[in-house]
């Protein structure tokens, strides 16, 4: 059996609770028992999803960044079997800018997350 990751159980999680506390205080209304506490409950559990989908995705993003290296990885060593130089000098150049686009994503996503730049 496939165990399932702790982003998607978060995820789940945070949106069970959501629901949750959404349902329960339609029953509260339709039930005529005081909701004040729902004012504060759902925004909570909302921004809590909020941010679990967020992180959830921004995860998501940087995993198939490294992905697409991988798979560019293994066609360059395919291509590296030729001995053609016009076509090493193309994927160095192609293996130097996906580098630089993955550095630059890793930095900004760090600089996003650490406020690191303060």
């Amino acid at each position: 059996m496939k165990k399932i990751e702790t982003s998607k159980k978060l995820l789940w999680i945070s949106g069970s609770v959501y629901t949750l506390t959404i349902i329960i205080g339609i029953i509260f209304v339709y039930k005529e028992i005081d909701t004040s506490f729902f004012m504060y409950a759902i925004p909570s559990a909302g921004s809590v999803y909020g941010a679990t989908v967020a992180f959830y995705l921004n995860k998501a993003k940087m995993e198939n960044l490294f992905k697409g290296r991988e798979a560019f990885l293994r066609y360059k060593m395919e291509l590296d079997k030729d001995n053609s130089s016009e076509v090493k000098d193309e994927v160095k150049e192609i293996d130097d800018e996906l580098k630089q686009a993955i550095g630059n994503e890793v930095q900004s996503v760090l600089d996003e997350k650490f406020d690191i730049n303060q």
